[in-house]
């Protein structure tokens, strides 16, 4: 039997896990006992699986993403903040975001005295976070406990001129324990750096930048053509002076006589 059809078979036996995991400690635990065998349902390369291999059915969820950009750049720091909707269903949700090694850019989740009313267990404004993080050797796991939050930010600093990738699984119980009727929603981006080297990177760099390049060569190569130029045209006398008169013909021949 494969991992999927086993994860998806402990799904089936254990009720409570249809409620897409409202507790972290369930994704650790054995499939055959309802837990997510290791998985945590991101749906990013590293995972392999999102929640739709088992949730389905139901309306989509309506989430908003704000402060995630297209193009990254080394050292920047950057906020992405996910917020959805009070419709009266339970919510839940876990996100990664790797490089091309798997390995997470420093993601944080922001320190418990910024996190708003809305981040937090049912909108307390004292009340804990509702966003936790798992640590799986360099991957990172942001997730969000179904306990009646509506919005998540994630604060991350690329640490290098390498894409990264974004992935969000969410999953909107019809709260009937079961993995039928659920609203799920799976989001994949690619954030794509900026290249720094123009000289390197002809076909992505700003084009203004380039066009400066270019007549700067051409600046450069007409200068080095009129020195050589110069510097021949010394050589050219002197080598004309050298060059003994030829005899004239009359005295030789006056000489002859």
């Amino acid at each position: 039997m494969s991992r999927a059809a086993l994860i998806a078979l402990g799904l089936a036996v254990a009720p409570t896990a249809a409620l897409g995991f409202s507790e972290p400690e369930r994704y650790a635990e054995p499939a055959i006992d309802g837990g997510g065998g290791g998985r945590y349902f991101t749906g990013a390369p590293p995972d392999g699986l999102s929640c739709s291999v088992c949730h389905g059915g139901g309306d989509t969820p309506e989430v908003k993403i704000a402060g995630l950009p297209d193009r990254i750049d080394a050292g920047k720091r950057y906020e992405a903040t996910l917020t959805w909707p009070d419709d009266g269903r339970p919510y839940a949700l876990t996100l990664e975001l790797i490089d091309a090694d798997g390995a997470h850019p420093a993601v944080e989740l922001l320190n418990i005295v910024d996190q708003t009313p809305e981040m937090r267990c049912d909108g307390n404004p004292t009340g804990p976070s509702a966003a936790y993080q798992v640590d799986l050797g360099t991957r990172r796991v942001i997730g969000v406990r179904n306990c009646g939050a509506h919005a998540l930010t994630v604060v991350f600093t690329p640490p290098s001129d390498e894409d990264l990738f974004f992935a969000v699984g969410v999953v909107a119980s019809d709260g009937s324990e079961t993995s039928t009727g659920d609203g799920v929603l799976e989001v994949r981006r690619t954030l794509t750096a900026t290249q720094t080297n123009v000289a390197c990177s002809v076909g992505g760099g700003d084009p203004a930048a380039l066009a400066l390049l270019a007549v700067g060569l051409a600046a450069a190569t007409r200068r080095r053509r009129r020195a050589l130029i110069t510097r021949s045209r010394p050589r050219a006398r002197r080598r004309a002076r050298r060059t003994p008169a030829a005899p004239r013909r009359g005295a030789c021949d006056q000489r002859r006589r």
